[in-house]
Order: structure tokens, then C-alpha cells, then sequence
């Protein structure tokens, strides 16, 4: 029997919880059952390189701004071109195009993993998931708070719904590390008190209210220090918290990094 063609689609291929965690899945997917491709929106995604690498090619179909009334029938086909047996989406815009893509090639199964809730105010998003979830054979949450959501507040049937928690390599944080020597190189000195936190920098990481509460803590402890891994589109705001309120000799920003164990 030939493998399976599947096709993940997701909005970018940048350093983030679910672009990592489909990098993780797909290194260990079988290849004998499963015949694998990612196709993207966004043409600058930086883990690109790592999907090729372990042999997973990458579509790039580029979505243009605001609501791109081509990008359907771009999708469907490569679907029609590569086969697609199964469409696994992995975001609401990704969703929303590939189910009507997957009608236009007549795909025969479409999954969607919902990788956080959709904010309880954004009534139209409930009622958008609502309809795709029909033309949708099984709806993943990585969290039981995000199937509860799923199932109570956005009205999707609950057999359409099952929940996978989310996986990590355990392995990658076994390495022993010179922790003297990661400190000097970050530029902390070796008797500070080090708070992280590795997160997209995006409102609903709030980082913000991570800064206030260390500016609040710094007054009492000596030698604390808060570094900062991930990169957003609120980089320059935090930034600008921690110069105003001078915690420059504090708060350490490193931007995206793939040392994370580390």
C-alpha cells in the first residue's frame, strides 16, 4: 500500500510553540505509512531550513493582505497536484482557506488542532469555527481547557473533538551544560538570581505584566535579573518599558533561539 499524503498547513514557519511542535511530530512520523508536506503563508518563516532537512518539503503559497480571495484555489491546487489524501490545519486562517480548498479538490479528510482558545469576545470567530467544524472530520485540542472551550462555549459537537496534550523531547534537557560559562555569555554574572521566560512576544503572552511585577521585585532583591527569549511584534514596546523605567541593566532580550535546553 502506498503512504498517505498529508499536507500541514499553517500561517508561518517562524519560531513558535506549534511551528516547534509540528518540527518535533513530523521528525518522528512514519514514513513508511505517511508521505508528508508543509505549505505556509508567510515566506520568511526562519524553520523552513529544518523542515527540508529532515526531508519534509515546503509549499509556500503566500497570503496576501486582509481577505485573499485567491488563496483557496491556489491551495486546492496542490492539492490536486500532490494527491492529498488528509489536510491537517494548525490556525483559524489555515483552516478557513483549506476547507474551502478541500471542497474545490474534493480532499477526502480534513483535520484542524485548535493550539489556544479563540478570545471570548470574538463572536464572529466562534460562529466561523462553528461552520467549518461541520465540513471538519475531527477537531484536536492540545489542552482539556481548550476542548472544554471548543465544546461549551463555541457549540462544537463534543464527538468532533478529542484531546492530545502536547509532547516535548525530554532527551534535548538532559545536556550537561557549563551553567558558569551560558551565564557569561548571556552577560549575567554568576551569583544573580535568573527569572526566564521563553515566549513569543505577542499581547497574549503578556509580558508586560511580567515587567511590572519584576520592576516591583528588583526593589527588594539584589542581584535578580530577567532574561527574555522569543521575538514579536511587541519588542519594541517592552523594550521601550524597560529603557523608561531603567531596568536596562536587568532585563535581557535574546531574541529567538534554538538553545532553548540550554
Amino acid at each position: 500500500m502506498f503512504p498517505k499524503n498529508i499536507i500541514h498547513i499553517t500561517h508561518s514557519l517562524n519560531i513558535g510553540g506549534l511551528e516547534v511542535l509540528l518540527l518535533e511530530f513530523l521528525k518522528r512520523i512514519d514514513r513508511e505509512k505517511y508521505n508528508p508536506i508543509v505549505c505556509t503563508f508567510s515566506k520568511n518563516g526562519t524553520l523552513i531550513r529544518e523542515f527540508q532537512d529532515i526531508g519534509i518539503p515546503v509549499k509556500i503559497v503566500e497570503k496576501r493582505n486582509g481577505i485573499d480571495y485567491t488563496l483557496s484555489m491556489r491551495l486546492a491546487t496542490i492539492f490536486k497536484k500532490n494527491k492529498i489524501d488528509l489536510i491537517h490545519t494548525h490556525n483559524i486562517a489555515a483552516w478557513l482557506y483549506a476547507t474551502i480548498a478541500k471542497v474545490i479538490a474534493r480532499v477526502p479528510h480534513i483535520v484542524h488542532t485548535e493550539h489556544s482558545n479563540v478570545p471570548s469576545d470574538n463572536k464572529r470567530l466562534f460562529i466561523v469555527e462553528k461552520y467549518l467544524a461541520r465540513y471538519t472530520d475531527t477537531i484536536i485540542a492540545d489542552s482539556e481547557r481548550v476542548a472544554e472551550h471548543l465544546i461549551d462555549r463555541q457549540g462544537i459537537p463534543s464527538e468532533k473533538v478529542v484531546t492530545i496534550l502536547n509532547g516535548i523531547d525530554i532527551e534535548k534537557y538532559q545536556a550537561r551544560i557549563d551553567i558558569s560559562k551560558k551565564k557569561e555569555e548571556i552577560g549575567l554574572n554568576q551569583h544573580d538570581l535568573v527569572i526566564g521566560i521563553v515566549a513569543r512576544l505577542v499581547p497574549v503572552k503578556n509580558h508586560m505584566c511580567l515587567l511590572k511585577a519584576f520592576s516591583l521585585l528588583r526593589k527588594r532583591l539584589e542581584n535578580i535579573k530577567l532574561v527574555i527569549v522569543g521575538d514579536g511584534e511587541l519588542r519594541g514596546d517592552l523594550e521601550r518599558y524597560v529603557r523608561d523605567n531603567e531596568l536596562s541593566k536587568e532585563v535581557f532580550f535574546l531574541g529567538s533561539r534554538r538553545d532553548i535546553p540550554e
